[in-house]
């Protein structure tokens, strides 16, 4: 897993170095009408426009024809399996909830 550390490190240096690296939190508003949501350890974004939403999930489910049917499935990514599925599992069933 080392490399994708490096790979992400390197990524992120020239955005660090120039002060252009900005962090953010479940409720943030990043732009007007997108707001950072809780995924729990997942990166997840909410766009409102017109009464209506939609989410963006980032690296939550990686075999959607599998997770999303079976989100207690894990995969090799996952380093800690128990932790990854229980954080699948929350926004799901708060976006079933609400009706997406």
């Amino acid at each position: 897993m080392q490399p994708f550390f490096k790979m992400a490190r390197d990524l992120a240096a020239p955005y660090q170095t120039a002060g252009r690296w900005q962090t953010f939190k479940p409720g943030d508003e990043l732009v007007p009408d997108i707001h950072a949501t809780d995924a729990h350890d997942h990166t997840a974004f909410r766009i409102e426009s017109g009464g209506k939403a939609l989410v963006i999930w980032d690296e939550m489910v990686h075999a959607r024809a599998v997770q999303f049917a079976r989100p207690g499935i894990s995969i090799e990514f996952d380093i800690d399996q128990k932790q990854a599925i229980a954080s699948r599992r929350a926004p799901m069933k708060a976006v079933a909830k609400e009706g997406f």
